[in-house]
């Protein structure tokens, strides 16, 4: 175990895991739930893969008009359990402006 696992471990009290996310690695047009709420979440990425915006919203039905906006080609956004608080932990939808977009997402668990 080298240095950076056993100082995550001391200071979340076990190890914190990145999860890729296995159930979503495109969406379209439609909001669709990029991570279910947890309370063991402690950070989380998404990252715009496409030429297309995107716009993901916690808790409700992401939109255009509604939600945190993911530019084009590397468009990001990310929150921390200690700067975003409970923002971290919901529910988090996603919506783009094109059909078949692609995306990257982990979270951050602890186990």
């Amino acid at each position: 175990m080298g240095a950076l696992s056993l100082l995550i471990d001391e200071r979340f009290k076990g190890p914190v895991l990145p999860i890729e996310n296995p159930e979503i690695s495109s969406v379209g047009t439609t909001s669709t739930t990029v991570f279910r709420a947890s309370d063991d979440r402690l950070a989380f990425i998404i990252v715009n893969l496409s030429g297309a915006a995107m716009f993901a919203r916690p808790r409700l039905v992401a939109s255009s008009s509604a939600g945190f906006r993911l530019g084009p080609n590397g468009g990001f956004i990310r929150l921390l359990w200690d700067e975003d608080f409970l923002l971290v932990g919901l529910e988090w939808n996603i919506i783009a402006d094109a059909a078949a977009s692609n995306l990257y997402s982990v979270e951050y668990r602890r186990r």
